[in-house]
């Protein structure tokens, strides 16, 4: 395997030199991109310092070397690509000694796919990036990885949360997503550049629909997500605006693209459960009526947005028949023994 792996770099001083000696471990790497975006930190000089040391590693500006956003610098990394498999780092996270032991192994094993995916870990930088972390309900043993092995024809489904799933179906990071680069190439798949959060989500979903994907290494992680108090996650907790956004994109490109009405009606809905004043309760409902009519297979979806949309009241409903029956949980009990 000959690989390109591309690192869109901005205020990544404190990180960027660990990243890329993960990265240079590894003979399959023949070239290291750095993107600087204008960082106003010394990025920009360790980047050329990494550059002197390492002759696979080659530094790219945008002009006039202004910000753009990680979008806009992974698209001008794709575009210096020059090896036969393309991967993404970002500049604050790792790869891990095993990141391209098992796509040696897919990609021989099946000679039509067009990318592996596997599984990411977590490190805590500093209190803060764990805290944020810890309060979502995650801890550093978590893993971001889809849960089961999937087909690659059933991939997007799984994803975008169109099919059934007993759990949550897990998720791709792009640090642990190793792509052709000729099937790159050939449908033209870039980062929506105006995205300034889940680019990456898009990205991730239009390969899971456009190519062949296969699950590679999901039970250790192949790369590092470090965490700590610059991460994105910790500075948007209001994610009904970048939804909105987020959605309103994959709408358009399923109207571009010609997609099935049933991933259209799907995004649709998706995107009014972004934020009330979206769409309307009739307008919902109407997608709802609309959706079952296209399959009705999708009955599920539906079935589950009753659950998420009165997810308050069925609590409630349970508190009282708890207290009604006499149960007590055990937690509960145990609180009150202390």
């Amino acid at each position: 395997m000959n690989i390109s792996v591309v690192i869109p770099v901005f205020n990544a001083a404190t990180f960027i030199e660990r990243a890329v000696t993960s990265v240079v471990a590894h003979p399959e790497v023949k070239q290291i991109i750095l993107v600087e975006d204008g960082s106003t930190d010394n990025s920009l000089e360790i980047c050329q310092r990494l550059t002197a040391q390492h002759p696979c590693v080659e530094l790219h500006r945008h002009p006039g070397g202004v910000n753009c956003g990680a979008g806009a610098s992974r698209n001008t990394g794709m575009a210096h690509v020059n090896q036969e498999y393309t991967c993404f780092l970002d500049a604050d996270d790792t790869f891990t000694s095993i990141r391209f032991v098992k796509e040696r192994e897919v990609f021989a094993q099946h000679l039509d796919a067009d990318g592996v995916y596997g599984a990411t870990g977590t490190v805590y930088h500093d209190s803060t990036g764990a805290a944020a972390w810890e309060k979502s309900g995650l801890d550093e043993n978590t893993l971001t990885t889809v849960r089961k092995p999937v087909p690659p024809k059933a991939l997007f489904e799984y994803l975008v949360g169109y099919r059934p799933a007993k759990h949550s179906p897990g998720h791709i990071h792009l640090d642990a997503l190793t792509l052709k680069t000729r099937a790159l190439h050939k449908l033209n798949l870039r980062f929506a550049e105006h995205l300034i959060l889940h680019q990456d989500t898009a990205f991730i979903w239009q390969c899971a629909y456009y190519l062949r994907m296969y699950p590679g290494e999901l039970d250790r992680p192949i790369a590092k997500y470090i965490l700590h108090q610059g991460s994105r996650f910790i500075h948007y907790t209001d994610l009904s605006s970048s939804r909105t956004v987020f959605f309103s994109f994959l709408l358009n490109w399923i109207r571009q693209d010609g997609l099935e009405k049933k991933y259209f009606l799907h995004f649709k809905r998706l995107y009014c459960r972004a934020r009330k004043a979206n769409c309307s309760v009739l307008e919902r409902l109407e997608l709802s009526l609309s959706l079952l009519k296209q399959d009705p297979g999708a009955l599920h979806l539906i079935l589950n947005d009753c659950v998420v949309a009165n997810m308050f009241y069925l609590v409630r409903i349970k508190a009282k028949f708890c207290k009604m029956v006499g149960f007590r949980s055990r937690n509960v009990s145990h609180e009150k023994s202390k």
